[in-house]
């Protein structure tokens, strides 16, 4: 099971890029939409932007995988690399 403790924020957006720019816009984030980091529970919820956050320290961990499920689009997985 992942750690967590106090010292690290994991941020993110979990949107729909209607536009296709890269980025989120007004609009596209996405509310209610679980969040999962591999190995710890519970999920957490984005807010009614798309938005979360995940606080915590990741211990001995060189990456993380986010599982995101959307509505109307199926569950998908992020890889992310951590920097030492």
């Amino acid at each position: 099971m992942t750690t967590i403790a106090s010292n690290t924020l994991i941020l993110g957006a979990v949107y729909i890029d209607r536009d296709g720019d890269g980025r989120v816009d007004p609009g596209e984030g996405q509310a209610g939409v679980g969040v999962t980091l591999k190995g710890m529970s519970p999920e957490v919820m984005t807010s009614s932007t798309g938005g979360y956050g995940i606080s915590g320290a990741i211990e001995d961990e060189e990456s993380l995988d986010l599982t995101v499920e959307i509505a109307g689009y199926g569950k998908g997985t992020i890889h992310l690399a951590l920097a030492g």
